[in-house]
C-alpha cells in the first residue's frame, strides 16, 4: 500500500512539475516573440534609409524545439548587404584598387545588445 502511495504522490509531483515547465515555456516564448518585433521595430527606425527597401525588410521567426526557445532576426531583401553596413569594408574598383574604407554603422549589434539586455531583465530595462 505504501508503494502504490509513494507512486501516486511521483506522479502527482510529476504532473505539477510538467504543468510549470508548460506555463513558463508559453511565457518565455512570448517574451521572445515580443524580444524579436521590438528588435524588428528599432532595426527599421535605426536603419539607412536611402531607398527604403533595406529599413522596411527586416522579419523576426521564433522556432520552439527541445533545445528552448530561438528568435531570428533577418533581412529579408538584400541579406548580404547587412554585413557590408554592419562592419567596415574596403572599397575596390574592377581591378583590385583599394581607394579606402567605408565605415560600418553597427546598428545591429547595438540593437542587439540593448534587446539582449531587456530580454535578460525581463523587458524592464532601458
Amino acid at each position: 500500500m505504501a508503494k502504490a502511495a509513494n507512486n501516486d504522490i511521483e506522479r502527482t509531483i510529476n504532473a505539477y512539475m510538467r504543468e510549470c515547465i508548460d506555463e513558463n515555456t508559453e511565457v518565455l516564448e512570448e517574451r521572445a516573440r515580443k524580444a524579436g518585433s521590438d528588435s524588428v521595430k528599432e532595426l527599421k527606425k535605426e536603419s539607412r534609409k536611402r531607398s527604403g527597401k533595406y529599413a522596411k525588410a527586416w522579419r523576426s521567426s521564433v522556432d520552439s524545439g527541445e533545445a528552448g526557445v530561438e528568435v531570428t532576426v533577418h533581412e529579408t531583401a538584400r541579406p548580404t548587404l547587412t554585413h557590408l553596413l554592419e562592419n567596415d569594408h574596403a572599397i575596390k574598383n574592377q581591378t583590385g584598387k583599394t581607394y579606402g574604407t567605408a565605415k560600418g554603422d553597427s546598428v545591429i549589434s547595438t540593437i542587439a545588445d540593448r534587446m539582449g539586455r531587456e530580454f535578460a531583465a525581463g523587458g524592464d530595462a532601458t
